[in-house]
């Protein structure tokens, strides 16, 4: 069962990475998201692992996260 956890958060944490290379951040080392379809997104990532984290099958990496992850939430729900 830990295997398909740690498979879950591995997958929200790609899609992280998925949108920072969509928006072209490793060319600029950082990504400017302002169009709500974009940070829609990012709210989706951040939801889904919180939610994870609360039904405990997030691995202890984002559990130590999860203060950011529910201050972007916050901010993004805004």
């Amino acid at each position: 069962m830990m295997a398909v956890n740690n498979d879950i958060a591995s997958f929200f944490l790609c899609r992280f990475f998925e949108i920072f290379a969509k928006y072209d951040g490793y060319k600029h080392g950082h990504v400017k998201l302002k169009r709500p379809k974009q940070l829609q997104e990012i709210l989706d990532i951040a939801r889904s692992l919180l939610g994870d984290i609360k039904t405990h099958a997030a691995d202890c990496e984002i559990e130590e996260k999860r203060g950011k992850l529910e201050q972007l939430k916050s901010v993004l729900e805004m």
